[in-house]
């Protein structure tokens, strides 16, 4: 721990006055002194300039990680400085279906340090639970998010380590998307009661009970990553959404997101006979609308099979 300039004044004074009682004069004493303070000012400063290296390169290396995902909604990843003391990363993955929070943060006082990392990683911690899908969260309340957050805090993974003559502090966090523990569970909480189930002459369809899941071309229409998609058709009604589903599954995702047809062929949930379907385009950030045989595909589905119910999605973005 270091003290301010004018603690350590305070500290010389009782040597000041065993000095003058051994002899040494008042300018030794105060040459001396100087010197103390001197030696302490250095000290700090080349503790801050590593820090600042430090920060700049952390900054740096998290900037490039963002910049390779810049054309993908697979994965997202802010970057943030706080003033020189503290730098923060806030990484939401859909491909790994989790979030992480990391910050690196400075200072002299190890506890001190500690406990403002508490802190930070709180605070970061609720924004990427809000960045993960700004729309649904805005239907969560704050205090919900502030829990959730607090939970990630606990599990937090804090160090502090002596650097240059001062303290660096890093720390690592993450939380679930889907999951009894992950950020889903919020969302379903309080599913409202389903809409009435549209009826479709389906005489010229596909067998909808022979299909395994549903795979949605979406990677050229914009569509982005979310918590909770809807699927409608052109007139507004709801083909597949949290009201249509069961809370069981959805809790572990309502879709899975990938970014090639080939991956979402392989992936558990696909089974061996998906129905591929094409949205006609997006509406809003969260709705994709369907139109022509694919609507009626999809109605067809709720009438005959229990694929949307649950959850047997997965949607291809780009």
């Amino acid at each position: 721990m270091y003290l301010s300039r004018s603690a350590l004044r305070g500290l010389l004074i009782l040597p000041f006055a065993a000095l003058c009682i051994a002899g040494e004069s008042f300018e030794d004493f105060q040459q001396s002194q100087m010197q103390q303070m001197q030696q302490y000012s250095a000290q700090e400063e080349r503790a801050f300039a590593a820090w600042k290296k430090e920060q700049q390169r952390l900054f740096n290396d998290w900037q490039a990680e963002a910049a390779r995902y810049d054309n993908t909604s697979l994965r997202s990843i802010s970057v943030e400085k706080h003033s020189d003391q503290a730098v923060a990363k806030r990484d939401v993955n859909y491909d790994g279906s989790r979030v992480e929070v990391k910050v690196a943060s400075f200072g002299n006082d190890s506890a001190q340090l500690h406990s403002n990392m508490v802190s930070l990683v709180n605070r970061e911690a609720q924004k990427a639970i809000r960045q993960s899908d700004p729309e649904s969260m805005k239907e969560v309340s704050p205090s919900t998010i502030q829990r959730h957050a607090a939970t990630v805090t606990k599990n937090a993974a804090i160090s502090v380590k002596k650097k240059h003559g001062a303290y660096v502090a890093k720390a690592s966090a993450q939380t679930d998307l889907y999951g009894k523990n992950g950020l889903m569970q919020m969302l379903t909480a309080h599913n409202p009661a389903a809409p009435a189930e549209p009826t479709v002459d389906s005489g010229d369809l596909p067998d909808a009970a022979s299909f395994t899941s549903v795979i949605v071309k979406a990677q050229n229409t914009g569509y982005s990553t979310c918590l909770i998609p809807t699927f409608v058709d052109e007139s507004g009604t709801e083909l597949y959404g949290p009201r249509l589903v069961e809370k069981e599954h959805a809790i572990n995702g309502m879709v899975q997101w990938t970014g090639s047809l080939s991956k979402a062929r392989s992936h558990d949930r696909a089974g061996n006979k998906p129905l591929v379907i094409t949205p006609a385009k997006t509406a809003g950030k969260r709705r994709l609308v369907f139109s022509g045989k694919d609507a009626r595909m999809l109605t067809a589905l709720q009438d005959q099979a229990d694929v949307l119910k649950k959850c047997n999605v997965v949607v291809i973005v780009q």
